[in-house]
């Protein structure tokens, strides 16, 4: 590895790369590249020139950066786990390709949570740790200058064979950092545009302790908002400016403070921010509000609130420390069916210590959730332990997980595009533990015998003898816990496997 403190490079051009969170798909939604945006937001107002390549738009990234007039200071590549590390890896070789001796910094999730194996890498030479902004800078400084990179706090490098970590920084001041110049990228290039739909972040972090989730370690359980007036404001401006009519609230938890999103709430209708949102909410806070708050959530546009259950017993949501009840997830749909609201909430399954009956009354629970509030959707996912997170060090120290050795082995044990973790699919590389493929049976003959929206299907159905037939047998096998011979089930998967091959995106 080169050591970068020794050099000077008077560029002031700097590249930003988000790639690809997942394989292509002919159907999604491209929302903007927030974290690029920040950061390069933040950098140009200090004097840099920025590029942001977005692969997931960029028809050609390969091309974009081999026409690059000169070797800019440095590429910066944004990354998550998962498909995402798959990407940008493959970016950061097309940079060794064209740019052999321009550095390449790495930042997000996934490098903080493991700076030593990413920097160790011959395709990374710093990572940025955490909230990235102000470290960046001051590397960029340090890069444009030659100086020693040992004074930036919070990056991890390598010098003379040797992992440098140096101090943790303080956080950023979320507030003070400055509204995002969405000039840095092509919008018309994304359909999120198109639909008049935007994306935007009021707040960063989260408070709570969820043992399953890096944001803890990232933020130091903190939480900061933008202010009411300058997030109407910004987004005056925003739906203005670029004819919005809906704003996805990406926070992790956009209602923490009620008060604070009350006067947001009531701004916009104010404003005559005349556009419809969707927003998260903790299930112990949404339990605690006053029915103007609910009124006021559905009178300023709300299209859906995120809401995550997780499990369908107490003690599975007291080892995952969410800190809620199931007399809470409960109590969630009474409210959002009392009020109107559409919602959505998600649960996990295999997660540790949970036993069949807990699978069983988490998939029960769904479904009543479901009989009380139809707008209600419910999603799915299978429980997958995250480096950074108490889990993953547990299952480790078990022996229940062998913990991947590169980047590439990173990504492929974590893959970032959520349908390899529906319940009954199978992963792509067709691996299913013991554990796993019994989940997957149980939550196929739960889906097909009780899920509500099973049933209404098969009432718009042409064959609806055959597959109301079907669903009794499916609801006979999970009722009474009988899997011997699953014909339905073998089915199913023989059925999913070719349509993989056919359909999937490669």
């Amino acid at each position: 590895m080169t050591d970068l403190s020794d050099r000077r490079n008077q560029s002031k051009k700097v590249v930003i790369i988000f790639p690809k969170l997942e394989k292509p798909r002919p159907d999604r939604l491209h929302y903007l590249p927030l974290s690029a945006l920040a950061l390069g937001t933040f950098i140009g107002k200090e004097g840099y020139e920025v590029t942001i390549i977005d692969s997931r738009v960029e028809l050609d990234y390969e091309r974009r950066i081999r026409e690059l007039e000169a070797p800019p200071l440095c590429f910066g590549i944004s990354s998550i786990v998962g498909y995402q590390v798959t990407e940008g890896l493959a970016i950061a070789r097309v940079v060794r390709k064209h740019f052999p001796d321009t550095p390449i910094i790495w930042g997000g999730w996934f490098p903080t949570m493991l700076p030593d194996l990413t920097v160790k890498s011959p395709l990374a030479d710093v990572v940025v740790r955490g909230e990235g902004e102000s470290a960046f800078l001051e590397l960029l400084d340090c890069l444009r200058d030659g100086k020693d990179l040992s004074e930036i706090r919070g990056i991890t490098f390598m010098q003379n064979g040797k992992v440098i970590h140096t101090p943790e920084r303080p956080h950023e001041d979320f507030s003070e950092l400055p509204a995002l110049n969405y000039e840095l990228v092509d919008l018309s290039r994304y359909n999120s545009i198109q639909n008049h739909s935007i994306n935007y972040q009021t707040s960063r972090g989260c408070p709570y302790r969820c043992k399953f989730c890096c944001t803890p370690k990232l933020y130091g359980r903190r939480w900061q908002g933008l202010k009411p007036e300058r997030v109407l404001d910004e987004l005056e401006h925003i739906i203005r400016k670029y004819d919005i009519n809906h704003v996805e609230f990406i926070d992790d938890n956009f209602l923490n403070a009620p008060e604070r999103a009350r006067r947001i709430l009531e701004g916009m209708i104010e404003r005559g921010l005349n556009i419809s949102y969707t927003a998260s909410v903790r299930i112990n806070r949404l339990v605690t509000f006053e029915p103007e708050m609910f009124e006021l959530i559905k009178r300023s546009g709300c299209k859906t609130i995120y809401a995550s259950s997780e499990s369908g017993t107490d003690k599975i949501l007291n080892v995952i420390q969410k800190d809620i009840t199931v007399e809470q997830i409960r109590k969630m749909a009474v409210l959002f069916n009392r009020y109107k609201i559409p919602a959505r909430t998600t649960f996990m399954v295999g997660l540790p210590e949970e036993t069949h009956e807990d699978l069983k009354a988490t998939l029960l629970l769904s479904k009543e959730l479901i009989d009380t509030y139809n707008d209600l959707d419910v999603y799915y996912s299978f429980f997958l332990p995250i480096a950074g997170t108490d889990f993953f060090t547990d299952a480790k120290s078990r022996g229940l997980i062998i913990e991947p050795e590169t980047l590439e082995e990173w990504a492929d044990f974590a893959p970032a595009d959520q349908r390899q973790f529906r319940l009954f699919l199978t992963t792509s590389d067709g691996v299913s533990t013991p554990k796993r493929y019994k989940i997957k049976m149980v939550s196929f003959y739960f889906w097909f015998g009780h899920y509500p929206r099973f049933a209404k299907f098969i009432a718009r159905s042409k064959i609806f003898s055959p597959l109301a037939i079907f669903r009794k047998v499916c609801a006979l096998r999970f009722d009474h816990d009988f899997y011997a011979f699953p014909i339905e089930w073998w089915l199913f998967r023989a059925i999913w496997a070719v349509k993989l091959r056919l359909f999937e995106p490669k």
